[in-house]
């Protein structure tokens, strides 16, 4: 069975590539691992500016993360990146309110199927998937603004 202590991968990483473990490194991944949802790296920088970690080292340790395969970078808004852990987490797809961004997740077993059953049909071999679907949440479709009702689906 494959080691699934995140500390111990994330060494052994860093030290395959030939990157030094740092505290700094270390804070990083704890804080990545532990946040409960998506996070961008202002946020992730927010959370540890007491411990003067520089911004450019959290961008590039991210980096590192999503290399590592513990972290994956998300983009589903065009202007900024966003990150989830990866570790003890089931595959999930999103929803992302194009009004006000709001992330949801959701996971549907037919759907996975489809998506495995798909790409053979088509003579490809799938490794994996993400699937992100955007329109309007409940809370957007609710608020009678113009700008929002003229993009309801109907």
């Amino acid at each position: 069975m494959p080691e699934q202590d995140p500390q111990a991968l994330w060494r052994r990483y860093l030290k395959g590539h030939g990157l030094n473990v740092t505290r700094a490194r270390e804070q990083i991944l704890a804080e990545a691992l532990s946040w409960p949802g998506h996070f961008d790296a202002a946020q992730l920088w927010a959370k540890l500016s007491a411990e003067r970690i520089a911004p450019a080292t959290i961008y590039r340790t991210l980096g590192l993360l999503v290399e590592a395969g513990l972290v994956r970078k998300l983009q589903l808004n065009p202007n900024r990146a966003q990150y989830e852990a990866l570790l003890g987490r089931r595959h999930h797809d999103h929803l992302v309110c194009t009004h006000c961004g709001a992330i949801s997740e959701f996971s549907d077993r037919r759907l996975e199927e489809w998506l495995a059953e798909l790409p053979e049909e088509l003579g490809h071999l799938a490794q994996r998937h993400e699937l992100t679907i955007y329109g309007l949440c409940a809370a957007c479709r609710a608020t009678p603004e113009p700008s929002i009702s003229s993009t309801q689906p109907r």
